[in-house]
């Protein structure tokens, strides 16, 4: 399929009629998305799959194996034929909202029924196997929300979850230093997030601060069960006990405490770094 520099009209695949509600959490990097996921996921009708956009790359999966070992995504996947599951438009593309998406292993151009069409098959395999009604991608790529909201089969549910600045900030710099361009990343992808949400205002959107979910989980996922409609269940909490296979994400999934709000940056993060947030991007 051959894609021009031209703007191009994403077609809609429409060879089945089946809803598939597809639970899409966007954000930055050490925003909470994994463990959201995984509190979603322990619920009875919903499964967590963790980082979509990371399958076929050796990630390892909450179960402990690599995503090529674990019979869960080795029968989900053992029907597809694309391998590139992580995409991206270039920045100008995305902010005149040019339907032209790249693959991020080799730049090259996206077939987008074909996209579309693995992603369909992927969570049709899922549903099937798990007997879920809803699915969580935690991927965080709009690029992904943008493309798969084109189907006529996956009906995304869109929460963007927000933690605060300077505790991912802080998160970021023991890893990588660069506070400025872990600031900038912070606010821009979180930018990204509200236009993405703006674009696509027919379909339903949920905030949810990472602060609110750590501390007071149980009302904050009393709500977001009612807006999904399904009961709440209380299992979901005890999410460590629940059979899950999240690819990608944090680390913390493969340890056992329980929910905690993380104040590292309270008690380690430097003033300076602190005051050049607050000018920077504010709060």
């Amino acid at each position: 399929m051959r894609i021009s520099n031209e703007c191009v009209r994403i077609p809609t695949v429409t060879h089945c009629a089946k809803s598939i509600k597809v639970v899409f959490i966007l954000g930055t990097g050490h925003c909470g998305s994994t463990l959201l996921d995984m509190l979603l996921g322990a619920h009875p009708k919903i499964e967590g799959l963790g980082e979509v956009l990371n399958i076929f790359r050796g990630m390892s999966c909450t179960c402990g194996k690599k995503d090529y070992k674990c019979s869960f995504w080795v029968e989900a996947s053992n029907t597809l034929s694309l391998k590139h599951f992580d995409i991206f438009r270039k920045k100008i593309d995305f902010l005149i909202d040019r339907k032209q998406f790249l693959r991020k292993t080799d730049r090259m151009p996206v077939d987008y029924m074909v996209y579309i069409r693995e992603n369909e098959q992927l969570f049709t395999n899922v549903l099937n196997a798990s007997g879920a009604e809803i699915l969580v991608d935690s991927s965080k790529s709009t690029a992904r929300v943008a493309l798969l909201s084109s189907s006529e089969i996956i009906e995304p549910v869109l929460i963007h979850l927000v933690r605060d600045g300077r505790a991912v900030t802080w998160s970021y710099m023991k890893k990588y230093g660069h506070p400025f361009r872990c600031m900038m990343n912070w606010m821009l992808y979180n930018i990204k997030a509200s236009i993405l949400i703006r674009r696509y205002s027919s379909l339903e959107h949920i905030f949810i601060r990472y602060e609110d979910l750590a501390t007071h989980p149980d009302i904050v996922l009393r709500e977001l069960m009612k807006k999904l409609n399904l009961p709440y269940n209380e299992d979901m909490l005890d999410f460590r006990n629940s059979e899950q296979h999240q690819i990608g994400g944090n680390r913390m999934k493969f340890r056992s405490e329980g929910i905690q709000l993380d104040r590292a940056w309270k008690r380690d993060m430097p003033i300076f770094y602190r005051l050049m947030f607050q000018v920077t991007c504010g709060w």
